[in-house]
């Protein structure tokens, strides 16, 4: 599907603009008391964590996060994926490393689990 090939700015450009418009509509309410903006803000930390650390270890090989962009290294480890990165952006990773990589990745594909 073509809205998947997003970069990640456009998600959140995109995204920051229905939450602009339902906001305006008064479809969004956000209230952040007690535990509920606690557990929201400790969930938003921890995201920005995750997505810094990963930023951090595709910059130490030298390769791009995008996962439509040109890869310069297989990374085969040191990462934890979430479901979302499974559903969006695994499947077209893995047709650009197959492109890229040919025969390196077809017998890392042979040997490891898709989730190891």
């Amino acid at each position: 599907m073509a809205v998947f090939r997003l970069s990640f700015l456009n998600w959140l450009i995109i995204n920051g603009i229905a939450a602009v418009w339902l906001y305006a509509k008064d479809a969004l309410v956000i209230q952040f008391s007690g535990w509920s903006g606690i557990l929201a803000i400790l969930i938003g930390l921890e995201s920005l964590g995750w997505i810094g650390a990963s930023l951090v270890y595709f910059r130490r090989h030298n390769t791009t996060p995008n996962p439509l962009g040109e890869a310069t290294h297989l990374i085969t480890g040191g990462l934890i994926f979430w479901l979302i990165t499974d559903l969006f952006s695994i499947p077209q990773e893995e047709k650009c490393l197959a492109a890229t990589f040919k025969q390196e990745w077809t017998a890392y594909c042979q040997q490891t689990r898709r989730w190891l």
